[in-house]
């Protein structure tokens, strides 16, 4: 059976393990070289449902480093599941924040990305379901949910760089004084 022949959701229970790994590395390689700025169809339905599942693609674009480990696992855990229990649907494409930004004030925005086989990229997108205006506003509300979240973190971080600076000013001011007695 060639390649094309295969269904979207296949995986032979032998190579699980394999095709989890490689479906996590087109992931984070998509993330590496595309961003989440562009939307993106991979070629490989599994991969938009478990990201679906985890937010979406412009929520992964936002992991800080040190998170990327647990959500490395979250990925891989739902990514096994799917190859056991086939998903009912699965999105046309996973969508990034020009398009989103874009779709909820009414402008034009690029085609997405189709990364991968483009042929089996083109069948995902073909078969799969366009997001309802509620998945968009839920999109979109936790796009803001977490830009407060990055705020918060920004201005803790800075908060304590500065304490941490005032800290060893303070510090160095009491070693002059006592160094001048």
């Amino acid at each position: 059976m060639n390649r094309s022949d295969k269904s979207l959701y296949s995986r032979s229970a032998n190579k699980e393990e394999n095709d989890v790994l490689l479906a996590w590395n087109k992931v984070a390689d998509a993330m590496q070289n595309i961003g989440s700025y562009r939307s993106i169809v991979f070629d490989d339905a599994l991969i938009h449902r478990v990201l679906l599942d985890m937010g979406g693609w412009i929520k992964y674009g936002q992991v800080l480093k040190n998170e990327l480990p647990f959500f490395k696992r979250t990925f891989e855990r739902r990514y096994r599941f799917y190859l056991q229990q086939k998903p009912l649907w699965h999105p046309r494409q996973l969508m990034g924040l020009i398009e989103l930004t874009n779709t909820l004030q009414g402008y034009f925005f690029p085609p997405p990305v189709f990364y991968g086989d483009k042929q089996l990229a083109l069948k995902v997108y073909q078969q799969g379901k366009a997001l309802s205006d509620e998945q968009l506003l839920s999109l979109a509300q936790e796009m803001e949910h977490l830009k407060h979240i990055i705020y918060l973190k920004n201005h803790e971080t800075f908060s304590q760089e500065k304490q941490h600076d005032s800290k060893n000013f303070n510090k160095d001011e009491k070693d002059k004084s006592i160094s001048k007695n």
